[in-house]
């Protein structure tokens, strides 16, 4: 439960817990584990009836309409943490990276164990061109858990950015070895692969995200193809 939660392998979490609940439970570290990690996902990943409100009204949740609505809500509702995220997102595909850090870093005053917030502001300095500013980022969220799939994910995405190639395909395969089956770690390694000149390697993790076949893995062979032909100039 507890690695599934970290890695953000929400639904294997949720049903770790399910299989708990209802059962006697004696260790109390075990429960109190159990009752914080419940939490945080009621937190993090489920909207309240509130938000799903607002949610159920927009199909573009990139779109300034979407982003006024979402602001006049989060002023009124400051403890809704997932919306002030969605809010953050929004901003940053904007390119309102200032106003998209600062939403983060309201959520992370409240709660600075959200480990995915500090890969957040890790990606608002890699646009910013920060990169060190990133990286530090990036060492945070590894603080609290060295296994975090998503950290060294975005490394490569930096170290590529700042044409370390070499550096980023170190931490590619180390995200990847974690988890071979994740889509970002697949992704994230072809586009490493790429950039350090190994075609070969690179398509062969192209076409494994295409048998994979869901909305989020065709989002990132869309992207993939975009950069590998040249018609998205992702980095200088």
């Amino acid at each position: 439960m507890n690695s599934y939660f970290h890695n953000r392998r929400i639904n294997e979490a949720i049903d770790s817990i399910n299989k708990i609940v209802g059962k006697e439970i004696n260790d109390a570290a075990l429960y109190e584990e159990l009752e914080r990690i419940s939490s945080i996902i009621d937190k993090y990943h489920f909207p309240s009836e509130d938000f799903q409100a607002i949610l159920s009204q927009h199909e573009n949740y990139q779109s300034e309409v979407f982003v006024g609505q979402l602001d006049r809500y989060v002023n009124q509702k400051p403890d809704d943490t997932l919306a002030r995220y969605y809010l953050a997102d929004a901003l940053y595909e904007l390119k309102e990276y200032e106003d998209s850090e600062k939403q983060i870093v309201k959520i992370l005053e409240n709660d600075p164990a959200f480990n995915d917030g500090y890969l957040f502001l890790a990606a608002i300095y890699r646009e910013r061109h920060d990169y060190d500013r990133a990286l530090e980022y990036c060492q945070k969220s590894l603080a609290q858990n060295i296994e975090n799939i998503y950290a060294y994910t975005t490394m490569t995405r930096i170290e590529l950015k700042r044409h370390q190639d070499e550096d980023a395909l170190n931490m590619a395969i180390k995200a990847y070895e974690l988890d071979d089956h994740d889509i970002e770690a697949i992704s994230n390694l072809s586009l490493a692969y790429h950039y350090n000149n190994f075609a070969k390697e690179r398509d062969e993790l192209l076409a494994k995200l295409n048998e994979i076949n869901t909305a989020y893995s065709n989002e990132k062979v869309q992207f993939l193809t975009s950069v590998f032909d040249g018609t998205d100039p992702w980095r200088d």
